[in-house]
């Protein structure tokens, strides 16, 4: 492009250095840096956002603090770039250094700014940091999506959030954000926990989401409670094949063999379709028992 005299823009730019970024190729990035300097576009703002990020992405952090500080103008994305970048290194204290900064500034943050913070936070052990955040997520109405990563990176922060989504009349959660928390609560073999979500998931609408009670099933199983899982599976109207995998594999992890090749029967005569994962279940089964002639 250059030796034809076309004279790139900003948006040429911007796309070279997401490239950079993505591949992580810092000394590509680094000339079209140079090239961004001598043409004058090292200022215009999106592209100094893209040298910027381009730099955290490719883990040159001192590159991108320094393009940070001499940024003539800074805005969301400026301060989301820096912030992911220190997370991302493992630097939780520098991003939640910078995140303090920032509001100071007054800036508002947005769901992608929150996140990081929060993993900068879970990263750190920083609990009391991380409710704060939190809370102001229930009082300011921020995306379930953004409630869903509480819920991924922090045990105490889930069981608190979900406290408050409990006694929380203004706020709809979805089954993405149900089924988070339940996983959260099966990976813990927190079965008190999950058995008072399961109760709460009866009260609202997303919680009949064959998402949620697939998650609910599997919760059951791992803690071990195949009864409820059970009476779970059979009360429920609407089944996937995701539902009767789950079935199969919880009773062939606790030794219930037989009633794995009966779950798995029953599914060919409802005409449910197994997939590849069902069928590795049922193997497993049988081979568990001494059954793989069968």
């Amino acid at each position: 492009m250059r030796c034809s005299g076309i004279k790139p823009n900003e948006f040429t730019f911007l796309i070279n250095l997401k490239v950079s970024g993505f591949v992580g190729i810092a000394e590509n990035g680094m000339q079209i840096h140079n090239i961004c300097i001598k043409s004058g576009f090292e200022w215009v703002t999106v592209v100094s956002n893209s040298i910027l990020d381009m730099y955290a992405k490719c883990e040159k952090l001192y590159e991108a603090a320094h393009m940070f500080n001499v940024m003539l103008v800074k805005n969301l994305i400026s301060w989301n770039a820096m912030i992911a970048g220190f997370t991302l290194e493992g630097n939780g204290e520098r991003a939640l250094v910078l995140f303090r900064k920032m509001q100071g500034l007054w800036e508002v943050p947005d769901e992608y700014m929150i996140t990081s913070t929060l993993k900068a936070c879970s990263g750190l052990g920083a609990i009391q940091q991380g409710s704060q955040i939190h809370f102001s997520l229930i009082t300011r109405g921020f995306p379930c999506s953004v409630w869903t990563t509480v819920a991924e990176h922090n045990l105490l922060q889930a069981m608190d959030l979900f406290r408050h989504l409990r006694v929380s009349v203004d706020h709809q959660v979805d089954e993405f954000v149900l089924s988070s928390f339940i996983g959260v609560f099966a990976d813990f073999a927190l079965i008190e926990q999950g058995k008072k979500m399961h109760a709460f998931t009866i009260k609202i609408p997303s919680g009949l989401d064959i998402l949620v009670t697939n998650s609910i099933l599997d919760m059951y199983l791992k803690c071990g409670l195949t009864d409820e899982a059970e009476r779970l599976f059979y009360e429920t109207p609407m089944r996937n094949v995701i539902s009767w995998t789950i079935m199969i594999t919880g009773y062939g992890k606790h030794g219930i063999g037989r009633k794995s090749f009966y779950l798995f029967n029953q599914m060919l005569s409802d005409d449910i379709e197994p997939d590849g994962v069902t069928y590795l279940a049922v193997l497993s089964a049988y081979r568990h028992f001494g059954l793989v002639e069968e």
